[in-house]
């Protein structure tokens, strides 16, 4: 049994966090880099916990220095949504992977 499988008994949810942007993004209307920064100023980092799936649908729980009050891998990638999707609406395919297309949200 894996760490997501014995989550999902608990009955927790997760998604990829590519997903999670796009979603936001189709059900508002807006641009990629102001979903980004609205939720990094209104702590959204600090509110969920990542997990890193690999190719094979591994799920590995990422470890964080104790120095952090927020999620690193979440923050990091809302950074990067913010720098490299300008004035978009949804993410594409081909930066998913410089975005980490395996980073899982525990909501």
């Amino acid at each position: 049994m894996s760490v997501l499988d014995d989550e999902v008994f608990q009955g927790k949810k997760y998604i990829l966090a590519v997903d999670f942007i796009n979603l936001v993004a189709s059900t508002t209307k807006d641009y990629i880099d102001d979903i980004a920064s609205y939720l990094v100023l209104n702590n959204f980092d600090k509110e969920v916990s990542s997990y890193l799936m690999d190719k094979y649908s591994r799920v590995t729980r990422v470890e964080h220095s104790q120095s952090h009050d927020y999620d690193v891998n979440t923050r990091n990638f809302l950074e990067n949504c913010h720098s490299k999707v300008i004035l978009s609406k949804s993410i594409s395919l081909r930066l998913i992977n410089d975005l980490k297309g395996g980073l899982l949200l525990l909501l």
